[in-house]
């Protein structure tokens, strides 16, 4: 008896586990603004790159320009106003357009390690969609 009392707690535990584990990934988070992306951004690239203010204002004004034509595009897209295809090379030339504009602001010292700062992104977006699709595999 005291076994199967122990056997049932355990599987209980562990369901209980699986179930806030799901809950903590974040699905059911509020998207943030615009103006909040590119807060979050702008203050990334600020600490990392020791912008000066005149830097700091102006890759805001470009990040917030970047986030708003992002959610555009989205938007179009839920419309069925654009397709997933054109959206992607929209997307890409937005941000060749923000590249363009904030390298053009930086220092020969700041380029190095916001090129660094881009390819990390890169990775990091390239490992977060090998994880999507091995847990749609895995399913």
């Amino acid at each position: 008896m005291n076994v199967r009392i122990l056997i049932l707690s355990a599987v209980l535990l562990f369901v209980a586990q699986s179930v806030m584990a799901q809950a903590g990934r974040g699905e059911d988070r509020e998207p943030k603004t615009p103006e909040e992306r590119a807060q979050k951004i702008t203050n990334r690239m600020s600490k990392k790159l020791s912008l000066s203010d005149s830097q700091n204002e102006s890759i805001y004004a470009i990040n917030l320009e970047h986030a708003q034509k992002n959610d555009e595009l989205r938007a179009k897209v839920q419309n069925g106003e654009l397709d997933r295809e054109s959206m992607k090379a929209e997307r890409l030339s937005v941000e060749k357009s923000r590249d363009e504009q904030i390298t053009a602001l930086l220092t020969e010292e700041q380029m190095p390690i916001y090129e660094e700062m881009k390819e990390k992104a890169k990775q990091k977006a390239k490992d977060r969609m090998q994880n999507r699709r091995g847990n749609r595999n895995q399913n």
